[in-house]
C-alpha cells in the first residue's frame, strides 16, 4: 500500500494490487487529504509567502495563459512555494483481454484509469477540483478521459517517495496549480520538490524584468532540437525559441557544454598545458552557456 501526505487541497492516491493482471479494487485505493485526515507523526509543514506578489496570471497569446513577472526579480528570488492539487500514480494494474491490439490495450488501460482517477477527484476540495478541471487538455483524442489528460498535459513527473517501491507503483505525477500554468521557454527558473512540505519552489534562476513571461521547459535541455519537438509533439505545439530555429549550431553548443569535464588534475598532470589552460577553458563553456 503507498502511504502519502499532502496539503489540504490535494489527494494522493495509491493502489495494493499485487500483479498487473490483478482486478482494480477501490477498497485498496488509499486516498489521503490533508490536514483533515493528518495522523499524528505526518508534519504539515506551513508554505514560505513573499511579501509582494511575484507573479500574474495572463494571457500568453497563442499559448493560451501563462505566468508573468509582477514585478523586478532578482536571480535567486522565491517566486512560488505550492503544493500539488494533486498527486496521482501513472496508471493502475487492469487485467486486459489478451486478443486487444496495442491501441486497444491503452485506451481501454485509459478508461479504467479515468474511473480510478474519478474517485480521487470527489475527495478534493471543490474551489481545488475547480481550479484543477480548469487547467488545460491537450490529450483529448488519445484516449485519455478529462481527469487522466489534464494530468498528462499539466503534471510534473515525481519519483522517488516510496524508496522501497519500484516500477509503476514508484511513479507518480503530481499537478500544480500555478506551476502548470508555465510555457515551455528556455529555463529562467529553478524548481524544487520538498518532502517535507509536500511543496514545489520556484527560484529565479537569473533577473527577471517585471512583465516577463516565467517560464520552463518541457523536455530534456540535452536534447536535440529534433527530439525535443518530438517531446512537445503530445503539447499540440511547435516551439520556435532561438535554439529550436537554429538546430545546427544550437545542438553542437550543447553537445560542446555537455562533453566537457576540466578538472585539476587533468591540468596539473600534464606540464605541457599552459599554465591559464583551465581558466580559458572555462570561460568557453561560460560563452557557450550564454549563447544557449
Amino acid at each position: 500500500m503507498i502511504r502519502g501526505i499532502l496539503d489540504g487541497a490535494a489527494t494522493l492516491l495509491g493502489y495494493g494490487a499485487s500483479s498487473e493482471t490483478a482486478p482494480l479494487d477501490f477498497s485498496s485505493t488509499e486516498i489521503v487529504v490533508l490536514p483533515a485526515n493528518a495522523g499524528p507523526d505526518e508534519p504539515v509543514t506551513p508554505l514560505r509567502t513573499v511579501s509582494k506578489p511575484t507573479f500574474r496570471v495572463g494571457e500568453a497569446g497563442s499559448k493560451g495563459l501563462g505566468l508573468f513577472a509582477a514585478r523586478a526579480l532578482g536571480q535567486g528570488e522565491l517566486i512560488i512555494d505550492e503544493r500539488p492539487l494533486l498527486i496521482s500514480v501513472r496508471g493502475v494494474p487492469v487485467a486486459v483481454p489478451i486478443w486487444y491490439s496495442q491501441e486497444q490495450t491503452t485506451k481501454y488501460q485509459l478508461k479504467e484509469f479515468e474511473k480510478y482517477l474519478e474517485v480521487v477527484l470527489k475527495e478534493m476540495r471543490p474551489a481545488d477540483r475547480d481550479a484543477f478541471m480548469s487547467l488545460a487538455n491537450s490529450h483529448t483524442t488519445d484516449g485519455s478521459g478529462p481527469i487522466a489528460g489534464r494530468i498528462r498535459t499539466n503534471s510534473i513527473g515525481l519519483d522517488g517517495l516510496c524508496p522501497e517501491m519500484s516500477g509503476p507503483m514508484a511513479q507518480y505525477s503530481s499537478v500544480p496549480h500555478f506551476i502548470s500554468r508555465m510555457n515551455n521557454r528556455p529555463v529562467f527558473l529553478s524548481t524544487n520538490f520538498h518532502d517535507a512540505s509536500i511543496s514545489y519552489t520556484i527560484y529565479a534562476a537569473r533577473d527577471i524584468a517585471e512583465g516577463e513571461e516565467l517560464t520552463l521547459t518541457y523536455s530534456d535541455v540535452w536534447d536535440t532540437a529534433a527530439n525535443r519537438q518530438q517531446t512537445f509533439k503530445p503539447y499540440g505545439f511547435v516551439c520556435t525559441c532561438d535554439a529550436c530555429l537554429d538546430p545546427i549550431n544550437s545542438d553542437t553548443r550543447r553537445a560542446k557544454i555537455r562533453s566537457f569535464i576540466p578538472t585539476v588534475q587533468l591540468w596539473a598532470v600534464n606540464r605541457s598545458l599552459p599554465d591559464d589552460w583551465l581558466i580559458n577553458k572555462c570561460l568557453e563553456q561560460m560563452a557557450l552557456l550564454e549563447q544557449e
